[in-house]
Parts: structure tokens; sequence; C-alpha cells
């Protein structure tokens, strides 16, 4: 039963890369009695002049992940990206990011379903060649992210997603909405996403897939990026993620 908690964490990913929203927050589904305490995730996601991978894990300390209890997670990601500037030699600015998230939450087990409610640190650090004086999120910054997720059960066949972040390092902010339909260990279906910071926003417009198998899942999505400000360019995007729970 395993494969219950693998989908809705991989359901839940893509979800702190501050150019990319990309960076993977996984949610903690239900699944059937005597669940796994850990789970391990990594991906990537790319679209046009971006590109962003990453990894971490979500921990129960006190119960396993199929019950309402405390939760821990950890995430480190990094990536490059490109966006023009004529005010700098060259036209052409090339970031490069590296981010990390420590945060305490709770999940409560709905009927059915699930919420859960996090709160803890974010560190992001971007460089720029050539520097760019405009841009704000030059720089190591550190800032308090909040984080909530909403998702259906794994057991229905009617799949819905709904999470959102902040956080205070460079007024990052990531929101998304999925709905599916599950077909045996498949679902699949349309997602919704919005991202941004002090110097972008994005949109974006796709399809999403999940399979599930025992104690491990795969997860991926593929749309349109509509991108303004400093962090990439408009164009399809992609992404993929797996997870292993033990």
């Amino acid at each position: 039963m395993r494969k219950t908690f693998l989908l809705a964490a991989l359901a839940g990913s893509f979800a702190c890369a501050t150019h990319t929203a990309s960076a993977a927050d996984y949610g903690t589904g239900a699944m059937g009695y005597g669940g796994p305490k850990v789970v391990l995730f990594a991906g990537a996601d790319a679209r046009e002049r971006s590109f962003y991978g990453y990894g971490g894990f979500v921990w129960a300390p006190v119960a396993d992940l199929t019950q309402s209890t405390w939760l821990l997670r950890g995430i480190i990601g990094g990536g490059s990206y490109k966006y023009n500037n004529a005010g700098v030699v060259g036209g052409v600015v090339d970031g490069d990011q590296v981010e990390g998230d420590l945060m305490v939450g709770y999940q409560w087990q709905l009927q059915p379903g699930r919420f859960s409610l996090y709160g803890g640190l974010n560190v992001q650090d971007h460089d720029h060649t050539p520097v760019d004086p405009t841009n704000s999120t030059a720089g190591t910054e550190a800032g308090f992210k909040v984080q909530a997720e909403l998702e259906s059960s794994y057991d229905s066949q009617f799949y819905y997603g709904f999470a959102g972040s902040f956080s205070t390092a460079n007024d990052t902010y990531w929101a998304r909405a999925r709905v599916g339909w599950k077909v045996l260990q498949f679902t699949v279906g349309p997602e919704v996403v919005l991202s941004g910071n002090n110097e972008y926003d994005a949109q974006r417009v796709g399809a999403f897939a999940s399979y599930s198998m025992d104690n491990f899942s795969i997860s991926g999505s593929l749309g349109w990026a509509d991108v303004s400000g400093t962090q990439g360019s408009d164009g399809i995007y992609g992404s993929i993620g797996v997870g292993y729970a033990y």
C-alpha cells in the first residue's frame, strides 16, 4: 500500500523554485494502516532558457505518514537561467541559483483526503554574469516560508490537488491547481501553475500524469509557460519527479 502515499507525494511536486516553480514540495497523501515514515524524492524541471534540479525528504518522526501527524521536510535544489538586459555587456544575463528549505508541518487526514500546513526556513542564492545591478535577487537571502496543501485520497477515482507557498525571501510565491482521473495505477489531468518573485511572474497551463507501483512512483508534466521578467522565457515546459517511500 506504499504506492498510495507515493502517488499523492508526486502529485504535489514542483513547488518552491523561484525561477521555474519546480523545487518539489511533495505532499503526504493517505494510505492503509502501517504506512512508511519517510519519502525520498528527486526531479528536474526545464523550460526555455531555464533548468532546475532538486532532491529532498519528508519524515514523520512521531507517527507514520498514513495518520494525522507532525512532519519535517527538507529540500535542496539548484539550476540556471538566462534573460535579456540591454543595460549589461552583451545584452544577456546568465543566472545561477541554489536554494533550500527546512520546514516543520502538520498533516490532517480527512475523510477522504488530507490537508497539510508547513512553516520554516527558506534560503536562496542568485549569482548573475555579468553583474546586473538592477536585479534585486542577487546574492543570498534567507526568509520564512509557509506552505499549504489540500489533496484527495489515493482511493478516490477523481483526483484533486491544490497547493500554495510564499517565502519572504525575494517575495517568492507559488500556487497550483490540479484535477485528474485515475485509471488503474495512472492518474492524468490538467494543471495550472502561478509563480514569481520580485523580478518575474510566470503562468503555466499544461497536463500531468503520475504512475505508482509498490513503494516507487514517477510523475511528469508538460505544457506552456508564459513568463514576464528576468528568469527565463515563454515556451514549452516539462518536469519529471521520482519518489521512494519506506
